[in-house]
């Protein structure tokens, strides 16, 4: 059923989109109305200082919270990171930043940081003492693009070598994100969802009967509009299905589909994202390149 509502979306809106430039152009116009009001009061902890700092970044709807590397001692300008945690909320990591995690469910990412590149995990709308209410995979667009814009004016950040993130729910934001900007230089979504609809109506703060609310929250519909270089990865014992639904989509040649064979929806993080890490850390990289041969072979070897 929910195969054939994407199928019939994709068709009405496809025609559309390929005329627009951005995600950003297709929301244009419209108002999305949230009929559950979520919001909480969650704090953030304190990160240790040489590790994390505690920052507030500017947005359309006022100053939220993130954690971002401090200035490194190197003098020179790094490569960055943004990683959305997966989950719901989305995003807002809290003390597994930076405390140890499992190799086989490292939600982290931490090894980005590890590899010298800068790490911004923000904090959205509605969420850890946030202005405004969470929006479901809407407004949190918007409260990325100003996280991207935060770590672009830091004087230690390289800000023609930013990338972005994210696992699960996270991933699933990832992708949006990547069609409403052309600005990181690679994109990496561990595990997302065709439209977040699937995740089940309860889950939806929005109208799940509005098609429009719907279509405009699902990242299969807006392949075609990436301009990044951008890897969709999940495992073969993970939501398998969704990754295939995707690509089914997709006719995108900047958007890349890669299936790590015998993992599941976790253990991947550490080994591929280690891997790739280590290629993003290298200084002059050019455009990235990720195989499903390579990663398969990083997740064996781990």
């Amino acid at each position: 059923m929910i195969r054939k509502l994407i199928t019939l979306i994709f068709l009405l809106i496809s025609s559309a989109a390929a005329a627009m430039e951005t995600l950003l152009d297709v929301r244009a116009d419209f108002q999305t109305a949230i009929v559950k009001k979520v919001s909480d009061d969650e704090k953030f902890v304190v990160p240790p200082k040489e590790i994390f700092s505690l920052i507030q970044y500017q947005t359309e709807l006022g100053s939220m919270n993130a954690y971002v590397s401090p200035r490194p001692k190197i003098k020179k300008k790094s490569p960055a990171i943004i990683w959305i945690t997966g989950g719901f909320p989305v995003g807002g990591i809290g003390d597994a930043a930076w405390n140890s995690q499992p190799e086989l469910n490292d939600q982290s990412a931490k090894v980005y940081r590890e590899q010298g590149l800068v790490m911004m995990y923000p904090s959205f709308r509605g969420t850890m003492g946030n202005p405004g209410i969470q929006e479901g995979f809407y407004g949190e667009v918007n409260d990325v693009l100003s996280a991207l814009k935060y770590l672009k004016s830091l004087d230690y950040v390289d800000s023609n070598n930013i990338y972005l993130g994210g696992h699960s729910t996270g991933g699933t934001l990832v992708l949006l994100v990547a069609a409403a900007t052309s600005d990181f230089k690679a994109v990496f979504a561990f595990g997302p969802v065709a439209a977040p609809i699937q995740y089940g109506p309860d889950y939806a703060l929005h109208d799940p009967q509005n098609e429009m609310e719907n279509k405009l929250r699902a990242p299969a519909l807006f392949l075609n509009l990436i301009q990044s270089n951008t890897f969709v990865i999940e495992g073969s014992d993970g939501n398998i299905d969704a990754l295939h639904q995707l690509e089914s989509f997709n006719k995108n040649p900047n958007v890349k589909f890669i299936e790590i064979k015998a993992a599941n929806h976790f253990e991947l993080l550490f080994p591929v994202n280690k891997h790739i890490a280590e290629k993003i850390s290298q200084p002059d990289i050019g455009d990235i390149v990720l195989t499903e041969n390579v990663l398969n072979k990083a997740f064996q070897e781990r």
